[in-house]
C-alpha cells in the first residue's frame, strides 16, 4: 500500500512538473530601471522590461511581455511616472504569478519619450529656402533676420519634413508663419512662429508722385532691384498689373506699388452720360441717360433714363452702358 501511495504521489509530482511553464520552473529575474526611455505613442512593458535567465526562457517572457501595454507615452522630450503597483498588475496578467521569479521594480519608475530636436539654425535655414522659392519676386534673394522660437522642437524619432503655410494664403507681407513637421504622412508637430526677413529682389515702383485717384501709365512706373523687410500688400511683377489702374491714394515717387496702392477704375463713375438699353422678348431699345452711382461691370447702380424721366435700377455692362428689364421699377 505504501508502494502504491508512493508512486501515486510521483506521478502528482511529474504532472505538476510538466504543466508548470519552464520559466517557472528556475530563478528568472524582471528588473525595472527606475528611469526608462521608449520611442513609440504607448508604453509596452516588454520595452522596459530587462529580463535576465536561460535563453529560451527569457525568449518566451519578452515575448509574452512586448505585447502588454502601460498606457500611452508621454509626448516626445516629456515623461511620466508609473507606480510599481501598476506595473506588477501588468506583470501578472501577463505570466498568471509573479512567485517564481525575482523582481526589481522601484516605487516609481519616471518613462520618457526620446525625441529629436529640431533647433532653430535649422529652421532659419528651412524657412529661408521656402521664402526663396514661394515669394513670387523675380530675382528674389532672401535672408531671414529672426525667427521668434524660444528653442528646439521637440518631435518623435525618425525622419521628418518641415512644412510651411501661411494663415492669409498671402506669403508677400506675411510676419508669422505655421511651421508643420511630418512623419510618415502625419503631421507630429505644430507650431506659429513669427519671423522677420530681408528681401532683395525686382519689383515694381512709381517714377514720380503720383495724387490719389489718377490712373498709372507706363510712363508712372518702372521695374528696379530694391532691398526691404516689410511689405502692405502682395508686389506687383508686371507693368501689365499696374497700366490703366487707379491709385487709391497719393504716392510719392519712388512708392514700392503693391495691390493695396491700385484699383480697377469703375468703368462709370457718378454724372457720367451713359447709354442705356431696355431689352424685353426681343425687343430693344436705347436711350440716353446719367449715372447717379459708380461702378463696375456687373454693378447695379440708378441712372435717370432721359426717354422716361426717372430713375431706374440699371446694371453695369461696360464702360458708359447700361441696362434695365422691362418696365423697371423706379426708384
Amino acid at each position: 500500500m505504501k508502494a502504491m501511495t508512493r508512486f501515486a504521489q510521483l506521478l502528482a509530482l511529474l504532472a505538476l512538473t510538466l504543466s508548470t511553464p519552464a520559466w517557472a520552473q528556475s530563478t528568472v529575474e524582471v528588473i525595472v530601471p527606475a528611469a526608462v526611455v521608449v520611442t513609440g505613442e504607448r508604453i509596452w512593458l516588454g520595452e522596459i522590461a530587462q529580463i535576465s535567465g536561460p535563453d529560451a526562457q527569457v525568449a518566451d517572457i519578452e515575448a509574452r511581455l512586448g505585447h502588454v501595454s502601460l498606457g500611452p507615452a508621454p509626448r516626445p522630450g516629456a515623461s511620466r511616472a508609473l507606480t510599481r503597483g501598476t506595473i506588477e498588475t501588468r506583470l501578472r496578467s501577463a505570466l498568471g504569478t509573479l512567485e517564481a521569479f525575482a523582481t526589481v521594480i522601484p516605487e516609481r519608475v519616471n518613462v520618457t519619450r526620446a525625441a529629436t530636436y529640431i533647433p532653430p539654425e535649422q529652421l532659419t535655414r528651412a524657412l529661408e529656402s521656402w521664402l526663396q522659392q514661394n515669394i513670387g519676386l523675380q530675382d528674389a534673394q532672401v535672408t531671414v533676420l529672426y525667427v521668434g522660437i524660444k528653442g528646439p522642437i521637440p518631435v518623435p524619432v525618425g525622419p521628418y519634413k518641415i512644412q510651411f503655410s501661411v494663415d492669409s494664403g498671402q506669403l508677400a507681407g506675411a510676419t508669422a508663419v505655421t511651421v508643420g513637421v511630418w512623419q510618415r504622412g502625419a503631421e507630429v508637430a505644430r507650431q506659429r512662429v513669427s519671423f522677420k526677413a530681408e528681401i532683395s529682389a525686382k519689383v515694381m515702383v512709381t517714377t514720380r508722385d503720383i495724387a490719389k485717384g489718377q490712373n498709372l501709365s507706363s510712363t508712372d512706373i518702372e521695374m528696379t532691384t530694391r532691398r526691404f523687410d516689410s511689405l502692405s500688400g502682395k508686389p506687383l511683377v508686371a507693368i501689365s498689373q499696374a497700366v490703366g489702374m487707379e491709385t487709391r491714394r497719393s504716392l510719392r515717387a519712388g512708392t514700392l506699388l503693391t495691390d493695396v496702392h491700385i484699383v480697377t477704375p469703375d468703368d462709370i463713375t457718378q454724372g457720367d452720360v451713359v447709354t442705356v438699353w431696355i431689352r424685353s422678348q426681343g425687343l430693344t431699345i436705347s436711350a440716353p441717360g446719367e449715372s447717379r452711382g459708380n461702378g463696375h461691370a456687373g454693378d447695379t447702380i440708378p441712372v435717370f433714363c432721359d426717354a422716361t424721366g426717372k430713375v431706374l435700377k440699371a446694371r453695369i455692362i461696360g464702360p458708359g452702358e447700361v441696362e434695365v428689364p422691362y418696365r423697371a421699377p423706379a426708384l
